[in-house]
């Protein structure tokens, strides 16, 4: 081999070897070095201690007292109800996230409000919003204000 082509193949090694120290990290499209370690990163919606687990959270689901999205109603009218709330929740200015996706369940005319929400006054509009549809008197807000 010429100097040329040594010094040529020493550079090339050289990238491969500095460039495999890298790796892509999927969840966040950022490139991080390779550790023993895994890199993780943390979201808005993450708890304080960093654990997005919100099973204990859930538990209320469980006792069977509380309406959840496979309790609701199977009539047209069930379906057109929660179908038109959630239209008007999705063109409320303004919402967060989670204000956007609560859970909307109505069952026998009767509809039900769950999940997290940014403020009072996010609470507030989305209920308004629902009460518009389904009327004043069949709306439970179990809105919860983060």
């Amino acid at each position: 081999m010429n100097t040329k082509t040594k010094i040529l193949a020493a550079a090339l090694a050289t990238s491969l070897v500095s460039l495999s120290v890298y790796a892509e990290d999927p969840a966040d499209a950022r490139l991080h070095p390779r550790s023993t370690t895994p890199t993780t990163t943390s979201s808005s919606n993450d708890q304080k201690d960093g654990n997005a687990d919100n099973t204990s959270r859930n538990t209320v689901d469980r006792d069977h007292n509380t309406l959840t999205p496979t309790d609701q109603g199977k009539s047209q009218a069930d379906i057109n109800t929660t179908q038109e709330i959630r239209k008007k929740v999705m063109h409320l200015k303004n919402l967060s996230v989670n204000g956007q996706n609560v859970k909307i369940i109505t069952l026998n005319g009767n509809v039900t409000l769950r999940g997290p929400v940014e403020s009072t006054e996010e609470k507030n509009r989305i209920e308004k919003a629902a009460q518009k549809i389904a009327g004043a008197t069949n709306v439970s807000n179990q809105l919860e204000v983060k």
